[in-house]
C-alpha cells in the first residue's frame, strides 16, 4: 500500500475515553487516509467488534471534505465542527483595559466584594467538591452531549471525571470564581494551554463570565506567559461570542466525527 499509514498508526486506543463511556475506545488518525486503507480500517473495526460495542472517534480538517465522505462511508456521523480560539496576551487590549480597571467588567448587580477570581485550595475538600459539581452540569453543548447515542449521565460523568484527573495533575493551574462565597465556576490551564472552563447554571448569562476569564488570563500573562490558545466546539454559541469579545482569533476549523457500534446506555 504505497504511502499508507499502517493499520496500527491509523487506530489509537483511548483507555481515558474507555474508562468514561464504559466500552473499548479509539481514536482514528484520519491523516491522508487512502481508499484501500478505509477498507482495512472497516475490518478492523469488524476485529473489535467480536469482543462487544466500540467507540471512535476522528478529527479532520474542516475543507477535507473527501475524508468527510469515506467516514460516512464507514458509518461515522458528523458530531460537531471546532475552533482554535487563540490570542497573544501583550497585544490584546481587553486584557489590558482589565489590568487597568478589573471593576469596569464586573456587572453592576454585583458589588466588589461579592465577587472574587481566586486559587483553588486543592487540599479544601468543600472547594473540590464544588468544582466537580460545575463540571458535572454545566456542559450542555460538547460533542458528547450533543451525539443522541450517548445518554446524558455518561456525558456528564466524562467532563466530572475529567475535571478528576485535572485536579491530580499537579501541573494543572486551577482558578475558580466565587460569588457571595460559593463556588460559581473554575478554570483549568497548563502553561498556554486553557483546558478546561465551566460557570455554574445559576450564572449563566449573569455578564461573570467575561470577568472571570479576564481575571485568569490577568493571572497567566503576570506569570509571563505570551499567549494562549484552546479549543472550543461551534455548538457553543455563548463562548464563541465570549471569546470574540475578549479579543481572541479563531483558527484550525475541523469537524469532529463519531462512531457507535450501538447506542450507549
Amino acid at each position: 500500500m504505497n504511502g499508507a499509514t499502517p493499520d496500527a498508526e491509523r487506530v489509537r486506543h483511548l483507555p481515558w475515553e474507555e474508562r468514561n463511556l464504559g466500552r473499548p475506545s479509539y481514536e482514528l488518525n484520519c491523516s491522508n487516509l487512502l481508499a484501500e486503507e478505509a477498507l482495512a480500517v472497516r475490518e478492523r473495526f469488524r476485529a473489535l467488534e467480536m469482543a462487544g460495542p466500540i467507540f471512535v472517534q476522528a478529527r479532520v480538517e474542516h475543507q477535507d471534505t473527501r475524508i468527510h465522505q469515506m467516514l460516512t462511508q464507514l458509518g461515522f456521523v458528523p458530531i460537531e465542527a471546532t475552533i482554535d480560539p487563540y490570542c497573544v496576551l501583550s497585544r490584546n487590549e481587553v486584557v489590558a483595559r482589565y489590568v487597568s480597571d478589573p471593576q469596569a467588567f464586573l456587572p453592576r448587580r454585583f458589588s466588589e466584594n461579592e465577587v472574587e477570581v481566586a486559587e483553588l485550595d486543592r487540599q479544601d475538600g468543600t472547594q473540590t467538591k464544588a468544582v466537580l459539581a460545575v463540571a458535572e452540569e454545566s456542559f450542555v453543548a460538547d460533542r458528547f452531549h450533543v451525539d443522541h447515542r450517548c445518554p446524558d449521565h455518561l456525558a456528564g460523568r466524562r467532563y466530572r471525571l475529567w475535571t478528576e484527573d485535572l485536579l491530580r495533575d499537579k501541573e494543572v493551574s486551577f482558578v475558580m470564581l466565587v460569588v457571595r462565597g460559593s463556588v460559581a465556576g473554575f478554570f483549568a490551564y497548563k502553561g498556554e494551554h486553557l483546558i478546561l472552563a465551566g460557570l455554574s447554571r445559576l450564572y449563566a448569562g449573569s455578564g461573570l463570565g467575561d470577568y472571570f476569564w479576564l481575571g485568569v488570563l490577568q493571572r497567566i500573562r503576570g506569570t509571563g506567559i505570551e499567549s494562549v490558545h484552546t479549543r472550543i466546539s461551534v455548538n457553543n454559541v455563548p463562548v464563541m461570542n465570549l471569546y470574540a469579545r475578549l479579543g481572541f482569533k479563531f483558527r484550525n476549523p475541523a469537524m469532529v466525527f463519531h462512531y457507535w457500534s450501538e447506542a450507549a446506555h
